[in-house]
């Protein structure tokens, strides 16, 4: 399975970073994010988390976006005794700019996530939305919700959801 996601991820990578000949705008960034979530391990537990992205997107003539980017999240759960709480996620964009004039894109995420809860080591699939605005030549603000399912050794099922803001920064 971590070797399809790899295949996948890789696949996409190549066709965002070949695509400019077809392509309006294409951009490499990083970014920064702060995020507030729930973990459901019988329980829902609260947790925030901070992270750091890099990706690379297209916007096509046709106004399609394409991209794939990679997040690593660190962070605490209060609920639980202040745990320590890390994710590493491969995403994959596919969406429409919806205001050409003001730069606005909205897109579908689909997601691949590792993550461990002080010793409890999980992995699986997710998805989510999301919503983008360039901010001049510089960036952009960017909203996420995402909802995972994953899947803990022993066969124990977690949820995680959480919703966020970043901002990234355009690589030259």
């Amino acid at each position: 399975m971590k070797k399809t996601i790899l295949k996948l991820v890789l696949v996409a990578g190549l066709l965002v970073s070949n695509a400019s000949a077809w392509s309006v705008e294409k951009h490499s960034y990083l970014g920064v994010s702060a995020k507030s979530g729930t973990i459901s391990i019988g329980n829902d537990y609260k947790e925030r988390l901070y992270g750091l992205k890099w990706g690379v997107y297209s916007i096509f003539n046709s106004g399609l976006l394409l991209g794939v980017d990679f997040e690593g999240d660190y962070g605490k759960s209060k609920d639980m005794d202040n745990s320590k709480v890390a994710y590493f996620d491969a995403n994959i964009h596919l969406g429409y700019r919806v205001l050409s004039k003001y730069k606005v894109d909205v897109y579908a995420i689909g997601s691949a996530k590792k993550g461990t809860i002080e010793n409890l080591d999980m992995y699986g699939f997710g998805y989510g939305v999301g919503i983008a605005k360039n901010l001049w030549n510089f960036g952009r603000l960017t909203i996420e919700y995402k909802k995972y399912s994953l899947t803990a050794k022993g066969g124990l099922d977690v949820d995680e959801s959480n919703i966020g803001g970043g901002i990234v920064f355009f690589l030259r």
